[in-house]
């Protein structure tokens, strides 16, 4: 059938035309399979995907040393809680512990061997291993050289076989809790 206007043409020509428009169509068949995704789209979506990545690591590892300062900061504000109570309850029983020492220190020679002597003693020792157990220690102070960290001078006695500022009598017993004074000892000191 013939169109007005147009040529008509040969069976070559038609073959020919047909095939340039197969060819063409295979062409960009062939392109669109061999190319695939743009390799710069590709890329770019890879930098992004890594920076988010690098983003979240960041930001993991800093929530991380977080929990870590706060894990440590918690345990730390617990142990000094836990400190003060224990010097507060024994600064409330050592004048306890003093008021049975002097009472043990009145008894006469003869009557060391009571009961209510060795009772005394043996509570005394009690006290004494239970504070040791939580970390009370009595201040050493009797001939030694007067600490103002540790010692409380209160009085001055004049003796020719101390030096100067050496402890002479221990008028009552300082304690310290894990190196952290509790009580100071209260002393005479030699001139």
């Amino acid at each position: 059938m013939k169109i007005e206007g147009e040529e008509e043409k040969t069976p070559e020509e038609n073959k020919s035309a047909a095939e340039e428009t197969e060819s063409s169509e295979e062409k960009e068949d062939t392109k669109e399979e061999n190319e695939g995704p743009d390799p710069i789209l590709l890329q770019k979506q890879l930098k992004a995907e890594q920076q988010k990545t690098a983003d979240l690591t960041d930001r993991y590892k800093r929530t991380l040393a977080e929990y870590e300062n706060f894990r440590k900061r918690t345990e730390k504000e617990k142990e000094d809680l836990y400190s003060y109570a224990v010097r507060d309850v024994v600064k409330k029983i050592l004048p306890a512990l003093d008021s049975l020492e002097r009472g043990v220190d009145t008894i006469p020679e003869d009557k060391k061997d009571d009961p209510l002597a060795k009772g005394m003693d043996a509570t005394i020792k009690q006290f004494r291993k239970a504070l040791g157990e939580i970390g009370v220690e009595e201040i050493e102070a009797k001939g030694k050289k007067l600490d103002p960290q540790l010692h409380n001078a209160v009085m001055q006695v004049e003796d020719e076989n101390l030096e100067e500022d050496t402890v002479a009598e221990v008028l009552q017993k300082g304690y310290t809790y894990k190196g952290t004074v509790v009580r100071h000892a209260m002393v005479k000191v030699a001139k």
